[in-house]
């Protein structure tokens, strides 16, 4: 589904992940009243970070391809010459 980001709505998107955070630690889960993990929490943040237009969070952009922020992408690129 890369390049459909128009078709996203992603208020619900927001609205979806932000019901999955815990009040105490913070972290997100995989579904609403579920213990929060290490890999959804970063999953919802990326996912947040996709949000075409942004949804005002201080997010990094990711590359979807790759599951990385495009920092990351290009501090590989530059090792690598890629």
């Amino acid at each position: 589904m890369l390049g459909m980001s128009a078709c996203a709505d992603w208020k619900e998107v927001q609205d979806f992940v932000l019901t999955t955070q815990d009040s105490v630690t913070g972290g997100l889960s995989k579904w609403p009243d579920n213990h929060p993990d290490p890999l959804h929490t970063y999953l919802g943040l990326s996912g947040l970070a996709l949000a075409d237009p942004p949804l005002g969070y201080a997010l990094r952009p990711v590359d979807p391809a790759l599951n990385i922020t495009l920092r990351a992408k290009q501090h590989l690129d530059d090792i690598y010459k890629l």
